[in-house]
């Protein structure tokens, strides 16, 4: 008998190859099979709302009318009757109301592109004060499921620009291919086995089938069903019993008093927030496809609206403003409209079956009308990324400014053993992580996010020389979540192995530079090296590049402010009435000057005592939390706003204590407390701004500087 011969080593690992490519593609349909259903009627979800814009926009592209798709937050969804709306449009009109509960442009935006191809003619997007803003850690269950439930089921026509502004925090629960896809819905394989299973062997019925039986509000029609267009125009909503009708008159009048309140601590970003990205996203790829936006600003409780303090929306007004501007964007701002009555809300920010027809009646003759200029192109040729341009007004005082400054940094203090690694120096000093309990940056940002304010982070930037990565991936992090990086040197932290490294460049050979770590003996050579040194690490970071600067110690001279000219950074955080013997240059209690060479100087703020006098205790940081803040800050800005803005200096470590052996530790949520408490009770008539939005003020010339002096008077800083 002949043998037979041996498989070749090509053949087996084609064999192989194709063995997985079917069994992938078999799984992966099976899958799809297997769990879309029960996603659909509840029994994986509570909200099976969240699986349908994928289907909804197919649907959509093939329907053959002139379309209308609504987008928002469930006070969208609550908002929007399509097929009220599209009664009064005509037969050939169809609204559809694709507004998911908690969603946001951020979510939405994955959309864009397949909303795109399925051509709509009209684009409905909301924009509130509860959504201008960046996503805090108490949205980040939502966002995992919005974004793993929207990405397994799209493919590669759904990848967009939205890809670039999800946060790097974020970019583990998007799926950008097919097998992260697929690993995504396998994750629902599981549970849609047990519950097949319960069926058949249980003769009680799973919430699931009740909820499909009695078609009840979370329950989502197939996509092959009768209903299935009718939901998506008019969706099934909660009863309004659950709502302001179902209330006894001692609930409702609870309800008043308490939450109803609530609408007054939004405080909208003016922009350059995650949401502000995403909606710039949003609707500029829409008018490039000629695609008309709606602009819809939905109505909330005029109760609610007592609690909204003078000017704390004014980052929502402004943002309204800024789109009203670009070409085939119409706006429809119900929300400080009259004639919303009580009778028309769910609750204080949601309309009920009176409140949905008082909308349709209100959206459908705008509607109508942006119908009739969708022949006509749109010729959308903006930036979208250009920021709202604060203009000088004659006569009106300048706002009354806070920076919030934080120097961001990792120092000795923050290992407990000389041997700890610096990614538990970082973790400690930076994130405020000891065992399972954190208090830093994080939580910085997630109260701040919760006001809509931003903060300006000073980081250490020579801290990348002893920290390496570890820095660089702080800078990315609050880049990421839409604050400033700003630039804080302490050359101190460079240790000696990096020194012996730097200085055998061939860049610091040519540089003229001198080894050197008090900043205020640095020669113009020395400063031009390390600001040219600052530069190239934020932009290989892809970080944009800082306009402020601060010294390690306050130390500073002229050498740094021209090198900071030569670089574009505008903002000097440095000038210091009580120095402790750091600065030679005093020219007594001064507010925001400006250097000989344009560059304007923010003095750390001391505030006035009530006795009159000025102290070095005095100074505006983590002990304002706890001082009425009117009349701290009246002392201060003296109606000089114009002339002063007040900084206040945090650290990262701020939320930490000092133990016996003087490291830092956490001790409890009190100080995090206090800050968040300091944020949520601030008051309108002043306004928390990055150095970034700051800017914006100087260059619009409603904030300038006292006075302007001569560099030669910080010529002779240095002492060792």
């Amino acid at each position: 008998m002949q043998a037979q011969p041996e498989a070749e080593p090509r053949d087996l690992f084609l064999s192989i190859s194709v063995a997985l490519i079917v069994w992938f593609l078999v799984a992966n349909s099976l899958s799809s099979l297997l769990i879309d259903p029960l996603l659909r009627d509840s029994s994986l979800l509570t909200q099976s709302r969240y699986s349908i814009t994928r289907d909804a926009l197919d649907t959509i592209s093939n329907d053959g009318k002139i379309s209308i798709v609504g987008m928002g937050s469930s006070m969208a969804f609550k908002a929007l009757d399509g097929k009220c709306i599209g009664d009064k449009l005509g037969d050939d009109v169809l609204v559809y109301n694709l507004a998911q509960p908690k969603s946001r442009a951020y979510t939405d935006m994955l959309h864009i592109p397949r909303l795109v191809n399925s051509t709509p003619e009209i684009v409905m997007i909301e924009i509130g004060p509860n959504i201008l803003g960046n996503t805090s850690t108490n949205d980040e269950e939502y966002i995992e499921l919005r974004f793993t439930l929207d990405t397994m089921k799209q493919d590669s026509s759904d990848l967009g620009g939205w890809v670039d502004i999800i946060g790097p925090e974020h970019r583990e629960w998007v799926a950008l291919n097919e097998i992260e896809r697929m690993k995504f819905r396998q994750e629902y394989v599981p549970e849609s086995i047990e519950e097949l299973l319960v069926r058949l062997v249980d003769d009680e019925k799973t919430m699931g089938e009740i909820r499909t039986e009695a078609q009840m509000y979370g329950w989502v029609p197939s996509t092959d069903s009768e209903t299935w267009s009718d939901y998506l125009q008019l969706p099934i909503f909660p009863p309004d019993r659950y709502g302001f009708d179902g209330m006894s008159g001692e609930e409702r009048e609870e309800y008043n008093i308490t939450t109803m309140m609530k609408t007054g601590g939004w405080r909208p970003a003016y922009h350059s927030s995650q949401a502000h990205a995403a909606l710039d996203y949003e609707i500029s790829t829409l008018l490039k496809n000629d695609i008309q936006v709606i602009i819809v600003g939905f109505p909330h409780h005029p109760t609610a609206l007592t609690y909204v303090e003078a000017g704390r929306w004014n980052g929502f007004n402004e943002t309204i403003s800024k789109y009203s501007q670009w070409p085939g964007v119409t706006i429809f701002d119900q929300t400080w409209e009259s004639g919303w009555e009580d009778e028309h809300f769910y609750d204080r920010n949601h309309l009920d079956d009176e409140g949905r027809i008082e909308f349709c009646h209100r959206i459908a003759p705008v509607i109508e009308q942006v119908l009739n200029t969708t022949d006509e192109p749109i010729h959308f040729d903006l930036d979208p990324t250009q920021p709202i341009q604060v203009q000088a007004q004659t006569g009106i005082s300048a706002p009354k400014l806070l920076v919030i400054a934080i120097d961001t940094e990792a120092g000795s203090r923050c290992r407990e053993l000389p041997t700890d690694s610096s990614a538990e120096a970082v973790a400690r000093c930076i994130y405020g992580i000891f065992g399972q309990e954190r208090a830093g940056i994080i939580e910085m940002m997630d109260a701040a996010d919760e006001v809509g304010v931003q903060l300006s982070f000073f980081l250490d930037i020579m801290e990348v020389f002893e920290h390496s990565n570890h820095i660089v991936e702080v800078m990315q992090y609050i880049d990421s979540r839409g604050h400033d990086v700003q630039l804080l040197m302490l050359p101190s932290r460079v240790n000696s192995t990096s020194w012996v490294d730097i200085q055998n460049t061939e860049q610091w050979d040519e540089s003229g530079a001198i080894k050197d770590t008090y900043m205020n003996c640095w020669t113009q050579e020395t400063a031009d090296y390390w600001f040219s040194k600052s530069m190239e690490i934020f932009d290989e970071a892809g970080v944009k590049r800082p306009i402020a600067f601060r010294g390690g110690g306050y130390r500073y001279c002229d050498t740094i402010i021209r090198a900071m000219d030569k670089y574009d950074m505008t903002q000097s955080y440095n000038y210091k009435l009580f120095s402790s013997g750091r600065q030679n240059f005093s020219y007594g209690y001064l507010q925001n000057f400006e250097w000989e060479n344009g560059v304007m100087e923010f003095p750390v703020t001391y505030v006035v005592g009530e006795d009159g006098f000025l102290r070095d205790d005095s100074r505006i940081d983590d002990r304002t939390w706890s001082l009425p803040i009117d009349e701290t800050f009246e002392r201060f800005f003296a109606e000089q706003s114009s002339t002063r803005v007040m900084t206040m200096i945090l650290h990262s470590f701020s939320f930490l204590s000092l133990n016996e052996s003087g490291k830092y530790y956490l001790e409890d949520e009190a100080k995090l407390d206090s800050f968040r408490d300091f944020l949520n009770n601030f008051p309108s008539e002043y306004q928390i701004v990055s150095a970034t939005e700051l800017q914006e003020y100087i260059d619009a010339g409603t904030i300038t500087s006292e006075l302007t002096l001569s560099l030669e008077l910080i010529s002779h800083e240095c002492q060792r």
